[in-house]
């Protein structure tokens, strides 16, 4: 009987484990969410909480948000997710403005400093999303998908890689990886 209510409990804590990597939003804007209604939102998930900008020393609580409207883009500057500092955020809408990727930039200035810097970023997202290591046709590391899209519940959320050999991204889209 001990055996019969373990396995119950197991199955139905196993789906909302599931649900709890299901990436809908990301910093507090939901996918498919518009370009108006993004920059409202941007900033009130930022606002309140410290700048990792340089030029917070000198105007505290300092973001750098820019709106860019003929490109449908918005730029952040030197903010944290998920308790990683990223250099660059960009949220990107489609032809209809509405929200389709979110890309989150580490800029390093050699590549074994973007390898440290990926495994560091990994260890955190880790605590939060089951990680899967993507390799090329030829078996060698590309970098990890995680979460679950929200759209496609066999597509990953996010995808975590070096780019060009040292710029470290984290991508969301609302089609998955």
């Amino acid at each position: 009987m001990k055996k019969i209510f373990l396995l119950f409990l197991l199955l139905i804590t196993l789906p909302m484990a599931a649900q709890d990597e299901v990436v809908r939003e990301v910093c507090g804007v939901q996918f498919g969410d518009t370009f108006d209604d993004a920059k409202v939102k941007i900033r009130q998930f930022f606002e309140g909480r410290p700048s990792n900008s340089p030029l917070a020393s000198a105007l505290p609580s300092t973001h750098i948000i820019m709106e860019m409207p003929g490109l449908y883009e918005i730029e952040c500057k030197y903010e944290k997710f998920e308790g990683i500092k990223f250099d660059n955020i960009y949220f990107n809408f489609d032809e209809n403005y509405r929200l389709e990727n979110v890309s989150f930039w580490i800029y390093c200035d050699k590549k074994k400093e973007a390898k440290a810097k990926l495994n560091e970023v990994a260890d955190k997202l880790r605590a939060k999303y089951t990680l899967y290591e993507v390799k090329d046709d030829n078996g060698n590391f590309v970098g990890y998908g995680g979460g679950i899209n929200y759209k496609d519940h066999d597509k990953c959320a996010f995808f975590l890689r070096i780019f060009e050999d040292t710029d470290i991204i984290l991508s969301f889209r609302t089609s998955g990886y």
